[in-house]
């Protein structure tokens, strides 16, 4: 399943058509997360690295390159451990009304390895991180949205210039390293004005035309001739 997402990543990053991908799973379930069962033995070492193939971009944005279109993950029923991860690594999350979320895995005598002790600090503010991350409790989504406004979101995102938002992705990456590269302690942080220095000319200079083409959907489907992708998640059984 790993593999099968690594792949859709890196489709939706690679074509030229594709602005937005909307992540959403079949079932009563969006994951029940980790399959302790499979990947204990793999523990403290890699765990996601080896499920994803060479030059493809991995979904958690542990280990090498990082999709440069954006994520909206559209979650309804339970999301645990690495489901959290995985949606905390998108740009926007829509949850229906009996979404549950759990950051479980210090219960389990492990740490969350998808990315999730620097992206809760970022999402939720140093409190409230502390406070999923130690205590493995349950929470709700609140006042949820549904999967159809995920889908809105995707299509009003398809609606702006590819290279707009392409270069807003990266600036923020940028100027925030660890969303950049939460794990690479190589990583050096960039001088305040490298953002605007590394962006594409197309972007900045007015004599330059950035494209913008109109977006094309109109019956709703979920098609590359609809400027996103529909990136299905299968589910995972319940632990």
């Amino acid at each position: 399943m790993i593999t099968q997402l690594s792949k859709a990543y890196t489709l939706l990053d690679r074509d030229p058509e594709l602005r937005c991908g909307v992540l959403w799973a079949e079932g009563r379930y969006f994951t029940s997360g980790l399959d302790l069962a499979n990947i204990i033995k793999a523990i403290p070492s890699e765990v996601i690295k080896p499920m994803i193939p060479r030059r493809h971009i991995d979904p958690w944005g542990t280990n090498g390159r990082v999709c440069r279109k954006p994520i909206v993950s559209a979650v309804e029923g339970p999301c645990y451990t690495l489901g959290i991860e995985l949606i905390l690594c998108g740009q926007i999350t829509v949850a229906s009304e009996n979404a549950i979320f759990t950051q479980a895995e210090i219960s389990r005598g492990i740490f969350p390895f998808g990315g999730g002790t620097v992206r809760w600090p970022l999402a939720a503010g140093t409190q409230n991180a502390y406070l999923h991350l130690l205590t493995a409790d349950e929470f709700d989504a609140g006042e949820a949205l549904t999967e159809a406004i995920a889908i809105a979101i995707a299509e009003q995102i398809a609606q702006q210039a590819p290279l707009g938002v392409q270069a807003t992705l990266k600036s923020v990456r940028l100027c925030n390293p660890a969303v950049h590269r939460p794990h690479s302690p190589s990583y050096e942080e960039p001088s305040p004005d490298c953002c605007y220095r590394k962006m594409p000319d197309a972007v900045w200079k007015p004599s330059r035309h950035a494209e913008r083409q109109s977006f094309r959907g109109s019956d709703g489907r979920h098609t590359r001739e609809s400027g996103y992708l529909l990136l299905k998640r299968l589910p995972l059984s319940r632990e």
